[in-house]
């Protein structure tokens, strides 16, 4: 029997992408509103020099649909061959949390270390997801 729990923490990540991106069109609509940026800059994204602030959101975003792509992918296959036991469901729990602290980390004070220590222990976490799933199919 499949075990659809697996899908909750694939699904908070969508939701946390979803509010990542109303976060990005009130950072932008922001900065048209006080002139740091002409809104004829987003036809292609370049023309003039943008806050740094709506720099690091638009690259945060972009970064939330690049690695996150292989988890929702392996949380997918693993409901699929019925691979829904808790220590995965678990895994896939602790890399949504890792990658919130992530986001909250580079959209707040944006400390480095910190910051790539928390990517870094996702990558585990995704990195094992992939493994566990691995080792049941072979």
């Amino acid at each position: 029997m499949h075990n659809t729990q697996i899908f909750f923490p694939l699904v908070a990540m969508a939701f946390w992408t979803f509010a990542i991106t109303l976060y990005m069109g009130r950072i932008r609509v922001r900065a048209v509103r006080n002139n740091e940026v002409k809104f004829s800059y987003f036809k292609l994204n370049q023309g003039s020099q943008v806050p740094e602030r709506m720099s690091r959101v638009a690259q945060h975003y972009e970064n939330l649909f690049e690695i996150n792509s292989l988890f929702y992918i392996v949380v997918i296959l693993m409901y699929t061959t019925q691979q829904t036991a808790l220590l995965n469901i678990l895994f896939a729990w602790a890399y949504f949390a890792t990658r919130v602290v992530h986001s909250i980390i580079h959209l707040g004070s944006n400390n480095v270390k910190t910051r790539f220590l928390f990517f870094v222990l996702s990558l585990v976490f995704l990195v094992t997801l992939w493994i566990i799933f691995l080792a049941r199919i072979i």
